[in-house]
Parts: C-alpha cells; sequence; structure tokens
C-alpha cells in the first residue's frame, strides 16, 4: 500500500536484520534478528500483496558445517515469523500477484533454477521439493531475485550467463523465455516492475558507476534515472509510481 519500507542492514557490529519504517522515515526500527545469506541477491525482500508481512531469505547452519538458505515470512498482524522452506537452499521469494505462489531460486551443486510453490496454507508445514513446480532446467545459468508482474503474466529474472554476461531476462508465467532486455558487459541487477506492468527499474554499472536505469517495454527504450556518484542500487517503486526508494 505504500505506507512503509522494508529494508536489509549488514554491517560489522552487529548480526543482519530486517528493518521497516513509515514511507516518510519515521518510525524507524529492526523487525527481525539474523538475517543473512551467502548470496547478495538473498538479502531481498519482498511484501506480501496485501502487506501483511515480507518474504526474505535466511541462513542456517546445518551439520555443524554447510549453510544452507531457505525461505522466511514475518507476518506483521501476529507478529511473528514462519518459516516456508527447510532444507532447500532456497532463496529469493517472490509472490504472485493474488498472494497464492511463491517464485524463488533454489541452488544445488553450485546450479540454480528457478521453482514456484503454492504458500503453505498450514504454517507448520514449510513447502517441500514434492510441492515444486520447476520453471527453468538445471543449466549453466545463475538466476536470481525473480519478480512477478503485476499482472502476473510475466517474470523478470536476473540472470548470470556464460561468458561473464550479467543480464536481465524477461519470462512467462510459465518460464518460457521472453526476451533478453540487454546483453552487454555492464552488470545489471535488482530487477522490479512499474505498479502499471509497464516499466522495468533496475541498477546497472554501464557508465562506470552503478545507478538506477528504467526499460520502456512497449518503447524498448533504456533511460537513465539517477545521476550518483555513490552508487545507486535496489530500487522499490511506489505503488502509485510517483516515487522511487533506492539504496545508496
Amino acid at each position: 500500500d505504500g505506507a512503509r519500507i522494508a529494508y536489509a542492514v549488514v554491517n560489522a557490529d552487529e548480526f543482519p536484520g530486517i528493518y521497516v519504517m513509515n514511507a516518510d522515515g519515521t518510525d524507524d526500527h529492526k523487525l527481525v534478528e539474523n538475517t543473512t545469506s551467502s548470496t547478495s541477491s538473498g538479502r531481498s525482500i519482498s511484501w506480501s500483496p496485501d502487506g501483511s508481512g515480507m518474504y526474505y531469505t535466511k541462513e542456517d547452519i546445518v551439520r555443524n558445517t554447510d549453510a544452507y538458505n531457505d525461505i522466511y515470512f514475518f507476518d506483521l498482524k501476529q507478529k511473528k515469523e514462519i518459516r516456508i522452506t527447510r532444507g532447500l537452499r532456497a532463496r529469493d521469494p517472490y509472490p504472485s500477484p493474488d498472494g497464492k505462489k511463491l517464485v524463488f531460486v533454489i541452488n544445488k551443486l553450485g546450479k540454480t533454477r528457478l521453482a514456484l510453490a503454492d504458500v503453505p496454507k498450514d504454517p507448520g508445514v514449510p513447502i517441500q521439493v514434492k510441492d515444486i513446480v520447476w520453471l527453468s532446467d538445471e543449466g549453466p545459468y545463475q538466476y536470481e531475485t525473480p519478480r512477478f508482474s503485476p499482472d502476473g503474466t510475466m517474470i523478470v529474472v536476473g540472470v548470470w550467463q556464460p561468458g561473464g554476461f550479467k543480464d536481465i531476462w524477461l519470462l512467462d508465467s510459465s518460464g518460457r523465455k521472453i526476451e533478453e532486455l540487454m546483453h552487454d558487459r555492464a552488470i545489471d541487477s535488482d530487477a522490479v516492475w512499474s505498479a502499471d506492468n509497464r516499466i522495468i527499474f533496475f541498477s546497472s554499472d554501464r557508465t562506470g558507476i552503478f545507478n538506477i536505469y528504467a526499460y520502456e517495454l512497449a518503447a524498448k527504450k533504456l533511460y537513465q534515472v539517477t545521476n550518483v556518484l555513490g552508487g545507486a542500487f535496489t530500487p522499490a517503486p511506489s505503488p502509485d509510481g510517483k516515487a522511487l526508494v533506492f539504496a545508496s
């Protein structure tokens, strides 16, 4: 609803955590303690469509040696953390517009796949492998931060490709590639949709400094949104399309 902003903090002084504030910056406070991930994209946060809570990634140590990413949900009404997956090496969750499904990334033996599953109706029963519909095969591509379009018909996703290309792909809701929005030597990431389904915002270093860019799908037009010296990352447009939050 645009009333609040959630963000992750990682620093050397304390364990990583998720914070939330009002849209005007007031009431800024830590919501979840001890969140971390072995991948930078695993720090992404996704609100539920009804604004009742948020999905995020946490890392567990298994058998005292292995680090496993898994997906959690924080219910703001109950002020309760709910586990969504267990031992799946799952990260980067994002809900469908109706809130019934989650798209996310699973890592196995250094390879990633895009996965789709129903949001568990029973908070005590996490998603299992048998519940997953695979949107991609095992292959050479490294996926990150998949995001449903507001109308639910498409998914935008970051992809590391062989040869060192870090680009953004557009998929249909079944995982079929529609197009590559770019294929160049820039590092493009953090792709998100505008509320009207027309524009994809993302972060890129194509000028030598990371800034926020926008890609208009219909016109296939790319333009720069920010011009900062310290870098701009993780864009998040407001639901009314009038403002853009980002980290700098």
